[in-house]
C-alpha cells in the first residue's frame, strides 16, 4: 500500500476550557492524521513546514511510527494555534500564528511527486485551490477535510474539485456549509461528525453507516476530529467495510479525548 502523504500543519497547540484547564501539545491536523493512520497499520508521512523550535520532533520516540522525510524546517518560530472550547465542547475561537508554515504551500507543491495518494487538510495556510488540481494532475487518489473556522473560505474555493475526491470529511457545521456549495450526494463518500452524536458516512447522498460515540469524560477535545480522520482511512485501505471501519474511527476518536497523550514540551530525553 503507497504512503499515505497527509498534507497540512505540525504546530503548537493549547487549548482553554471554560473551568480553567489548559493543555499544551504538540499538534497539528497533519501530525494527529498521520499518527491515528499510522497506529493502524497504513504508512503515513505528514507533508508540513515547521520552525527551528519543533527541529526535536525528528529525534522523538513518540513519533517513531510515522515517515517525517517530508517535514521541512525553516529558520523561525512554528506555526501556534490558541484553542478555545465552551462548556458544550464546541470550538468557538482560534488565534493562530502560521509563522513557517507559511512556505507550506510551495513546500507540497516541489514534493508532490514523491507520493502516489493524499489527504489534503484544507486549512489556513495552505492554498487548496492550487494544490488540488495539481493532485489531479497527476491522477492521484485524495481525501480532504476542512476546519470550522476556515471552512466557510475554503469550501466555496475547492467545490468544483470535490467531486474527485475519494471522501469529504465533514462536521455538522462544515456539513451544512458543503451542503449550500453543492449536492453531496454528489460525491462519491462523505462522512459528518457530530460531536457526542451520531456519526454518519454517506455513499453518493445514502447513508452507508452510523456509529455513536461511547459516553466519557472529555478531557482534551484537540484533534479528535483528526485522529476519526487518519483512523478512517487507515481501516477503508485495509479493506475494512465502511460499519467496521466507521466504528474503529469514532472509537479511536473517543479514546483520543478522554486519554489524551501530550508531548509538549519535549521529554528531557528527547531535548
Amino acid at each position: 500500500m503507497p504512503t499515505l502523504a497527509v498534507i497540512g500543519n505540525i504546530s503548537r497547540d493549547v487549548s482553554a476550557y471554560p473551568d480553567g484547564r489548559r493543555h499544551a501539545n504538540l499538534g497539528g491536523a497533519a501530525l494527529h492524521i498521520a499518527l491515528a493512520a499510522a497506529r493502524a497499520g497504513l504508512d503515513a508521512a505528514p507533508v508540513s513546514v515547521i520552525g527551528n523550535d519543533l527541529s526535536w520532533i525528528f529525534a522523538s520516540r513518540r513519533l517513531q511510527a510515522i515517515t517525517l522525510e517530508s517535514v521541512a524546517v525553516v529558520n523561525g518560530a512554528s506555526c501556534a494555534f490558541h484553542l478555545t472550547y465552551d462548556e458544550r465542547g464546541d470550538l468557538v475561537d482560534v488565534t493562530a500564528s502560521y509563522a513557517a508554515a507559511e512556505h507550506l504551500t510551495g513546500h507540497v507543491l516541489r514534493v508532490l511527486d514523491k507520493y502516489q495518494r493524499f489527504h489534503v487538510c484544507c486549512r489556513r495556510p495552505l492554498d487548496a485551490a492550487r494544490v488540488l488540481p495539481a493532485i489531479i494532475e497527476r491522477g492521484a487518489p485524495f481525501t480532504v477535510d476542512f476546519m470550522t473556522s476556515s471552512a466557510a473560505d475554503y469550501l466555496p474555493a475547492v467545490a468544483h474539485l470535490l467531486s474527485r475526491a475519494a471522501m469529504v470529511l465533514t462536521s455538522d457545521a462544515e456539513h451544512q456549509l458543503l451542503t449550500a456549495a453543492l449536492d453531496p450526494g454528489t460525491l462519491p463518500a462523505v462522512t459528518v461528525t457530530r460531536g457526542a452524536g451520531t456519526t454518519t458516512l454517506y455513499r453518493y447522498g445514502q447513508p452507508s453507516a452510523t456509529a455513536q460515540p461511547p459516553p466519557i469524560v472529555a478531557v482534551d477535545l484537540t484533534g479528535a476530529g483528526d485522529t476519526f480522520t487518519g483512523r478512517l482511512l487507515a481501516a477503508l485501505a485495509a479493506g475494512a467495510a465502511d460499519q467496521d471501519a466507521l466504528s474503529a474511527a469514532v472509537a479511536a476518536a473517543s479514546k483520543k479525548v478522554a486519554f489524551p497523550q501530550h508531548v509538549l514540551p519535549p521529554p528531557a530525553s528527547e531535548e
